[in-house]
């Protein structure tokens, strides 16, 4: 399992080392990134001196320090551009799972981190908040699964608007584990939307088939679809490869 985390970092070392020491009790290994504000006037803490206490602060082999950037921490329109860049490079390669740092730098970089993190990581988002006070508190929570919900309704919509082969492809942004009927049934349904009624029979027919495991508001109507469209689908099947067969041609032409 190949784990990240993103920490953005500001004029303390807030709960960095707090949330690292949380995120090692279930990782066995994590690349650490810090993404460092710049310095809001010259005679305020550098947040540069702060991402090298972290660094030493922390002395388990089992961290890896990845990368440091610098990035614009006050103007949102650049903070936002630099942030998505840094996460888009971190896209390419492949973890399994991020972690999100969610406090300890400005407004600006921690909306930037966060949303860009939730549209353009397709692995598991985890952001991660950091409580300091009497006692820390570090809560963690999935957001992953927010976004995949978003890109399926997405999907789902694109198909109702007509373009379904369209919606097929987004769908295939979806984790193929927990998004298996909806995936399958978009593909099914653009081949049945293509009028290639051979290479969408046998999928609507296994997917009909659990239909009734995805009764749930959101994927309803489609299982719905689904279903009704099994039903025919070996007839249409059938009379779309007697349209094509070459030798009824042939006998119709000799009558």
């Amino acid at each position: 399992m190949k784990t990240a985390a993103i920490f953005p970092v500001g004029t303390s070392m807030g709960g960095c080392p707090d949330a690292i020491a949380e995120i090692l009790k279930e990782e066995s290994s994590l690349e650490v990134y810090l993404l460092c504000g710049n310095r809001g006037a010259p005679d305020a803490p550098n947040p540069q001196d702060f991402a090298a206490q972290i660094k030493e602060s922390i002395r388990d082999a089992r961290v890896t320090w990845a990368q440091f950037q610098a990035v614009e921490a006050f103007n949102i329109s650049e903070a936002y551009a630099q942030v998505r860049a840094f996460v888009t490079s971190i896209s390419e390669r492949n973890y399994d799972r991020v972690y999100v740092g969610i406090t300890g730098a400005t407004n600006p970089l921690v909306a930037s981190l966060f949303q860009t993190a939730m549209a353009y990581l397709s692995c598991q988002v985890i952001p991660i908040y950091v409580q300091a006070r009497g006692a820390v508190r570090v809560q963690h929570f999935l957001a992953s699964d927010v976004r995949d919900r978003v890109n399926a309704e997405g999907a789902l919509a694109t198909a109702r608007s007509g373009q379904v082969r369209v919606a097929a492809r987004l769908a295939e942004r979806l984790p193929p584990e927990d998004w298996k009927f909806l995936r399958a049934s978009l593909t099914a349904l653009s081949f049945w939307d293509d009028f290639d009624y051979s290479q969408a029979k046998q999928t609507l027919e296994h997917q009909a088939r659990r239909s009734a495991e995805h009764a749930q508001p959101m994927l309803a109507p489609l299982a719905d679809t689904v279903t009704r469209l099994a039903r025919v689908a070996g007839q249409m099947s059938a009379f779309a490869k007697e349209i094509c067969d070459q030798q009824n041609f042939g006998s119709q032409h000799s009558k």
